[in-house]
């Protein structure tokens, strides 16, 4: 038996492991469920907290969006949108890459542009991670 089950049952009672067995299914549920949102229809330009555009995902392009720092260039291809190009200087924008599901989000904050994936059932919550 390895050290860690050896010292999990030494330091557990049965309901403390019982209570850990649920905790973890529910982390797997709720992983499961979280990732699972539909594909988007639609993404949502945001300027300095207005709406500056909707672009239908089905459609590729390239467009150009002025925000405070300068220019932002976003490319929409095969339903999904992400940032090519930012004047920012971390460029996390950019290192967050395609966002294709309903309700998710990515942004560059320094220049105050944000998209959004809009589809017909969004979740109110998305996970953020580089």
């Amino acid at each position: 038996m390895t050290a860690f089950l050896r010292f999990l049952r030494e330091a557990t009672t049965p309901a403390d492991r019982l209570v850990l067995a649920a905790a973890w299914t529910g982390m797997v549920i709720l992983a499961a469920t979280a990732w699972s949102a539909p594909a988007g229809q639609e993404v949502v330009v945001i300027v300095a907290g207005e709406e500056v555009r909707r672009l239908d995902l089905d459609r590729e392009q390239r467009i150009t969006v002025d925000g405070r720092q300068g220019s932002t260039e976003l490319r929409v291809a095969d339903g999904g949108v992400r940032f090519t190009h930012a004047p920012c200087s971390a460029k996390r924008c950019v290192r967050s890459g395609w966002q294709h599901r309903a309700g998710a989000s990515a942004a560059c904050v320094p220049n105050k542009v944000m998209v959004r994936v809009a589809g017909t059932s969004e979740q109110g919550w998305d996970a953020v991670n580089y």
